[in-house]
């Protein structure tokens, strides 16, 4: 009686037979079957008013699977983290409504491993030519590892200087000390509102400047001739119609992101819910101009 009250009924699992199971049986681990011999290993679903005890080989298995997420989920958590140091040099169209501090928010968003450390030298109206008379200027480009470097330069030299505009740019990008990682992305700026026709001028100016120095080509301008298909043009400029309004800015540090990781601006959603489909649409403008418009960053950088 008692060794009827220690047993219990279990299914094999490679024949489907029943076992009967004694007690100490079940603390083994081990329950053979009659039949065909199989030694199951532990017991689990039920089955047919019995137990259906699964085999070793299945327990292994799961065992593999939740040990091969497990370590996934481990090393994404430490994989070492992207830093990257970024230095803009320009003047008010660099700083204005603060597109070195948007580009760090979009980088932040779809680099969620990266971690940019930004630094900005920007004097308004001032030219590139005029940056480099400073000698902590000069310190700066010349001796921090930077891993890029943004050059924008004044926005009218392209009509009254662009020889002045390429030895400037020139001027940078040769004084870099040869072995340090440094890739330059050229700032194309934008004409003013109601000056559009101009615009093709601006460009064909700075990538000129980037295929002989080999630098990258964020084509801003472009990217603010196609956006006014989709936008009124006033919303892309302040009132003065000669710097970028919010929504400019915010262009701008989207085709500056485009250009240097190749990949479409994701948004930080912290925007009032109009406000981030009209910067979702220039999301999809910056990408596009930039495919169609730029130059952008080689996958390493150049010896």
């Amino acid at each position: 009686m008692n060794e009827e009250k220690n047993t219990r009924t279990v299914i094999c699992c490679n024949c489907d037979e029943e076992i009967v199971v004694l007690q100490h049986d079940e603390k083994s681990g081990k329950i053979p079957c009659s039949r065909c011999g199989f030694s199951n290993r532990f017991v689990s679903e039920t089955k047919a008013g019995g137990q259906r005890a699964i085999p070793g080989v299945v327990r292994l298995l799961l065992v593999a699977v939740i040990t091969s997420v497990l370590a996934l989920v481990i090393v994404r958590h430490f994989l070492p983290e992207e830093r990257l140091k970024i230095l803009f040099i320009g003047n008010s169209f660099t700083f204005g409504h603060d597109v070195p501090v948007l580009f760090q928010k979009i980088a932040g968003t779809g680099r969620p491993r990266s971690s940019t450390n930004i630094t900005v030298v920007a004097v308004p109206r001032l030219a590139l030519n005029e940056h480099w008379l400073s000698t902590e200027t000069r310190a700066l480009v010349c001796n921090e590892p930077w891993d890029y470097v943004i050059l924008q330069d004044q926005s009218t030299i392209a009509f009254d200087n662009p020889t002045q505009m390429e030895s400037s740019i020139s001027k940078y990008v040769e004084s870099m000390v040869p072995g340090k990682r440094k890739q330059v992305v050229l700032f194309g700026t934008w004409a003013d509102l109601g000056s559009s026709h101009l615009e093709p001028v601006i460009t064909s100016l700075y990538r000129r400047c980037a295929q002989k120095t080999r630098s990258a080509l964020a084509p801003v301008g472009s990217a603010f001739i196609r956006a006014q298909r989709i936008f009124p043009a006033p919303d892309l400029f302040d009132p003065d119609g000669h710097h970028a309004s919010e929504y400019g800015a915010w262009l701008a540090a989207m085709v500056i992101y485009s250009t240097i990781f190749g990949e479409k601006p994701v948004l930080p959603l912290t925007e009032t819910s109009e406000k981030e489909k009209r910067l979702e649409l220039l999301a999809g403008v910056a990408w596009e101009a930039t495919q169609g418009s730029g130059i952008p960053c080689p996958k390493s950088f150049p010896k």
